[in-house]
């Protein structure tokens, strides 16, 4: 609105500090969410290494279970 008020003083001025203002907002933002992103992707792995594990000890103990039975 303010670009197109032409009686306003200093007006390309005014419109170019609202719009880097805007920039530098909307660049936290983004960083925010690049960050939480990271946090999640760190988290899925872990759990994904946690998940593996666990199959793989349940995989011996059925692999022992199995052998226990055979005797």
């Amino acid at each position: 609105m303010m670009q197109h008020d032409v009686g306003l003083e200093g007006r390309p001025q005014m419109c170019l500090e609202i719009l880097l203002r805007a920039e530098k907002e909307a660049d936290e933002i983004i960083s925010d969410v690049l960050s939480v992103i990271e946090k999640h992707d760190a988290k899925g792995t872990k759990l994904k290494a946690e998940a593996a594990s666990l199959r793989a000890a349940r995989g011996e103990k059925q692999a022992f279970i199995q052998k226990e039975r055979k005797r």
